[in-house]
């Protein structure tokens, strides 16, 4: 599907007779704009939660945010067991599903704490947000701000090592500061959170969700005590998506990588004009760009000695031993070369190429004439 909704991993926790938002995602990952309707079915939640706005249309690449407004009837009993809600996404055009999601719900008793999340800053590094807690309860409360950043994709089942690992980079994503908040009965505090989402270097944005957690400091200090005790529910949970852009846009990796392939050509013709590439190298380049393979002989250079087409076991003897002396000479079939005279059936001829002029063969020659003395220099 090119449509993704992104909803909290965790429960979100509502209360009879009490109205509760939550803010989710819609990414249009294709190449359309596509106008859907957003809404909240199957299960008694479906009854009374839907979606503000309830019809979004997000451009190729964009995303937009819609609030799930739940509102439970006050005659709803609380209960322990979770329960799934589905977030549907209608095409309008067709009618079809674009995209389905599924999140958790648990009805509690009616909270005291309200909390809510707004967005102070927003960097290509980091989001800052800044997260209000009112107290409408008749005593005051310490409250421990636990927040996480999750990326879309990861968790998994807490069993799993990899999701545990992921849970823990998840929490080192956000901070808060304070990370206390002391709210007396009819008061109100703030906290300021801090999340770096993990980007991607180039390209593709990344969806992400901040989820932050308001727990009372004793019942978690209890539970941390007591290894048998299951952590405490959070008095408020609220959360926020985004989306992390690129470490580089689109347009600077495509520029970069266009400058880094013309740098690596231009490179590689400058070298092998300076004629230091490997001779197989510098042919099969030679062969790409549709020219004639270098010839395997450079000119000038000195021919030591010539055999027969049919003799190169003895050709091949003769430059090891003279080779072993240290002439580094080399058997080449003359048919294979258009600066060696190649007779009228060809030739295995030694030679030694790669001087810079002809005086410098003619010295080569002079030094190895004791064992070579038909060296001979040939300068065209």
């Amino acid at each position: 599907m090119n449509l993704e909704i992104v909803v909290p991993k965790s429960a979100v926790t509502v209360s009879p007779g009490v109205e509760t938002r939550v803010r989710i995602q819609v990414s249009n990952n294709g190449d359309e704009r596509m106008p859907v309707r957003i809404g909240v079915v199957r299960g008694r939640v479906a009854g009374w939660a839907q979606a503000e706005p309830a019809v979004v249309a997000a451009g190729p690449g964009e995303s937009t945010n819609v609030d799930l407004v739940f509102r439970p009837p006050a005659s709803v009993t609380p209960q322990a067991t979770l329960q799934p809600f589905t977030v549907q996404a209608e095409d309008l055009s067709t009618g079809f599903v674009a995209a389905r999601a599924t999140g958790l719900l648990a009805v509690s008793a009616p909270l005291t704490l309200t909390a809510a999340l707004a967005v102070a800053r927003v960097r290509r590094r980091t989001i800052a947000v800044t997260l209000s807690v009112s107290n409408s309860g008749s005593s005051s409360v310490t409250l421990g701000v636990r927040p996480k950043l999750e990326m879309a994709g990861e968790g998994g089942r807490l069993a799993d090592r990899a999701a545990r690992k992921a849970a823990r980079k998840a929490e080192r994503r956000a901070s808060a500061k304070p990370s206390l908040l002391d709210i007396a009965a009819g008061e109100s505090g703030e906290t300021r959170i801090i999340g770096r989402p993990k980007r991607a270097f180039f390209g593709a944005r990344r969806p992400y969700v901040l989820t932050v957690r308001c727990v009372d400091v004793v019942d978690e200090t209890a539970s941390t005590l007591d290894k048998d005790a299951e952590p405490p529910a959070p008095l408020a949970t609220v959360t926020h998506a985004g989306i992390a852009k690129a470490r580089l846009s689109r347009t600077a990796a495509t520029i970069i990588g266009v400058l880094l392939v013309g740098s690596l050509t231009a490179g590689g013709v400058l070298v092998a004009r300076m004629g230091v590439l490997p001779e197989r190298f510098s042919n099969f380049t030679a062969g790409l760009a549709g020219a004639s393979p270098k010839d395997p002989v450079t000119v000038p250079y000195a021919l030591v000695e010539v055999f027969p087409i049919n003799s190169r076991a003895a050709a091949e003897a003769t430059r090891d031993r003279l080779n072993s002396a240290g002439m580094n000479v080399r058997v080449v079939d003359s048919r294979e070369s258009g600066v060696v005279f190649d007779g009228a059936e060809g030739l295995n001829v030694l030679i030694r190429d790669g001087f810079a002029t002809p005086e410098a063969v003619k010295a080569y020659c002079d030094q190895y004439k004791p064992i070579a003395p038909k060296c001979t220099v040939v300068a065209s």
